[in-house]
């Protein structure tokens, strides 16, 4: 029961007992009515609470007009952190966690990745469109989401700075532009939170579920997870990597960006010109594009996906080397 009837942010609570309890609810905005939130399980199984079990994170939320900075200094992050000098992305690699390669193959393997060091860099221009004009798109309905004010989470000032902090990340690296910029007029404003990283720190994730209730399903074929592990099996050497911000990757198509726009703590609004998870259609933009880049590398048997999780093995460490490299080049 809540005292008054307003709108609230919900998110799951990490420190449950039940792992299956770990991605339920996501995150998301929900009204209250007669004082009571109403929580669909959205999940493909029941799921059994305890009595007076800490399932969720409930939170107040504001819309974020005519708020004043105080501290401008703190409000705004500096390019200076995105841009710190590092000797070579590629350190951050393991290699042969196990230590049972010899050492001139493992060394061969530092060779490699220090070659395309530039593929582990953690700033990227997105899609360079070698495999095809590929963009994401919400394939909305004939029905659009009814409009409403943008709205903040109430968190204490250092989470907002920091919300706003995540923000300015995205937009320095081309994940957000301001409206204006690209000439779109702002039809639907999405809620924005911090969720924590199970390794510290936060990471910003915005909450489509309201233009996803409003949007086609676009049809895919997705990975099948028994072949893939079939497939994982067969080899006696593995390389196991994921794409950086895979979904910020891809290009957002200009007619949805309407629908994708998010209110900032302090800056005003902005709107997404790349994909993002959650966001309606990405994963099957995401699957379209890795399938042209690497498929004929799956064909083969070199490779193998399930979303932006990528393996690459081979029989001998030699073979595997090879097959690495090949996935390097493309």
């Amino acid at each position: 029961m809540v005292s008054t009837d307003d709108i609230f942010f919900i998110e799951p609570h990490k420190n449950d007992s039940y792992e299956n309890l770990n991605s339920w609810p996501e995150p998301s905005l929900v009204s209250s009515v007669a004082g009571n939130l109403r929580i669909p399980n959205l999940t493909d199984e029941p799921l059994v609470l305890k009595r007076n079990e800490h399932f969720c994170n409930v939170r107040s939320t504001y819309s974020p007009d005519n708020i004043e900075i105080k501290s401008p200094d703190h409000a705004v992050a500096t390019k200076s952190q995105l841009n710190k000098a590092q000797v070579l992305h590629s350190d951050l690699v393991r290699v042969d966690p196990d230590g049972l390669l010899q050492p001139c193959i493992k060394e061969k393997f530092k060779s490699l990745l220090r070659q395309y060091d530039n593929v582990f860099s953690p700033t990227f221009k997105g899609y360079n469109g070698a495999v095809g004009a590929l963009e994401a798109k919400v394939n909305m309905g004939p029905v659009q989401p009814p409009q409403r004010k943008g709205r903040i989470p109430q968190y204490s000032k250092t989470q907002l700075v920091t919300l706003q902090e995540k923000f300015n990340e995205l937009e320095d690296i081309g994940v957000f532009k301001k409206p204006e910029d690209i000439g779109v007029t702002v039809e639907y404003l999405n809620p924005s939170f911090l969720i924590k990283k199970p390794n510290g720190g936060f990471r910003l994730v915005t909450a489509f579920a309201d233009v996803g209730r409003y949007s086609k399903p676009q049809p895919s074929l997705m990975p099948d997870v028994d072949s893939t592990l079939r497939q994982i099996a067969q080899w006696k050497h593995i390389v196991i990597s994921d794409l950086t911000k895979s979904f910020y990757q891809i290009p957002l198509h200009g007619d949805s960006m309407k629908d994708c726009g998010v209110s900032t703590p302090f800056c005003g609004e902005r709107v997404y010109v790349r994909s993002a998870m959650g966001m309606p259609g990405s994963e099957t933009a995401l699957e379209e594009l890795t399938s042209r880049v690497l498929g004929h590398l799956v064909q083969e048997g070199v490779v193998a996906k399930i979303a932006d999780d990528l393996y690459c093995g081979g029989n001998s460490p030699e073979e595997l080397l090879t097959n690495w490299e090949r996935v390097l080049q493309v």
